[in-house]
């Protein structure tokens, strides 16, 4: 079952501003991003902070969909659905997993991070989160290898016990909910050819386009380049871009945000200024705030690409409202 399937079956339901997933027990709100770009953003990260990210991630984001009955239940079992999630979404071809004691080998086919910039750490942390969530052990990394087309990544169960902290459930999902609205969704994106489908995944001009849960750009936000994501973003959107005129650009950027899941988005133009505000964002499930430093630097590189002398100003960002409010200059200083 792949991304196209899940749309044409309405396992994945699209409205305006937000993309809920309904093949976990919860309905949960994912958003999209651009694979290369984060691609290139794991890759001029620090080694222990891409894993970190990794593995809190899946951790964070699993911890507050499964049910206390299901992680009962074998290790083999419950990796088989992470395994019918993944390929869903079109994150991973393949996966399987071998058991010899404490010692768990993950091999993997297909994992998009990975076949863009080879052997990571994130892939590494990603997976090992997944073991930690599964086991409820603590896992040490031993070694990952590239083994033919598949990745390959050994770790070993320890006998400490993890505890997953995070934000409560009934809080997360009630900061999750939108109000459904009518308007311009990711299954018209792919009805006019802002997106297309090949091979069952999701790609915008070239690059494929994962749904996964918000809480991974939370903490993502927190890393220590992340301010540096701009530059990334720049040169990224500055390849893609074909619209002839700047307001073409920008109309593209707000169909962009609001299909992916990013919320409900107004632009306002004026002859010095360009505010642009995001309502309902959606929000991250992990212990510290809600933090939107890595959806601000990617609409900055953005604007950039647009004109490069669009230049960031301010950001305002209210937690009652969900609501983030951006100012960008027209005239370079």
């Amino acid at each position: 079952m792949d991304f196209s399937h899940v749309l044409h079956k309405q396992i994945v339901e699209t409205h305006e501003g937000r993309v809920l997933n309904k093949l976990s027990w919860k309905r949960r709100r994912n958003v999209l991003y651009f694979e290369g770009l984060f691609a290139e953003f794991v890759k001029k990260g620090k080694k222990e902070e891409m894993r970190k990210l990794g593995e809190e991630w899946i951790k964070i984001s699993s911890s507050g969909v499964w049910p206390n009955l299901v992680m009962k239940l074998p290790f083999k079992f419950k990796f088989s659905l992470f395994r019918k999630v993944w390929k869903s979404i079109g994150a991973i071809e393949d996966i399987s997993f071998s058991r010899k004691g404490k010692k768990i080998r993950i091999e993997v086919l297909g994992e998009g991070i990975a076949d863009l910039i080879g052997l990571n750490e994130f892939s590494f942390g990603v997976f090992g989160g997944m073991l930690e969530f599964l086991t409820g052990k603590k896992v040490k990394y031993v070694k990952k290898v590239k083994e033919g087309n598949y990745f390959v990544y050994d770790y070993l169960v320890t006998d400490e016990k993890i505890k997953i902290k995070t934000k409560s459930k009934s809080y997360y999902l009630k900061m999750n909910k939108l109000p459904v609205q009518k308007g311009f969704t990711l299954k018209d994106a792919l009805k006019f050819h802002v997106f297309n489908i090949k091979k069952g995944k999701i790609y915008f001009r070239g690059d494929h386009l994962t749904p996964v849960e918000g809480t991974i750009f939370h903490l993502a936000s927190y890393t220590s380049h992340c301010k540096e994501l701009h530059n990334l973003a720049y040169n990224y959107f500055n390849k893609k871009l074909k619209e002839s005129t700047e307001i073409e650009k920008l109309k593209l950027l707000k169909t962009l945000l609001q299909v992916m899941g990013w919320g409900l988005i107004n632009f306002r133009v004026s002859e010095k200024e360009i505010a642009v505000s995001i309502k309902h964002l959606p929000p991250g499930f992990q212990l510290e705030e809600d933090n939107y430093e890595f959806l601000i630097q990617t609409i900055s590189g953005f604007m950039m690409a647009v004109n490069k002398k669009f230049k960031f100003k301010k950001s305002k960002f209210s937690k009652q409202l969900m609501q983030l409010n951006l100012n960008f200059s027209k005239q370079a200083k």
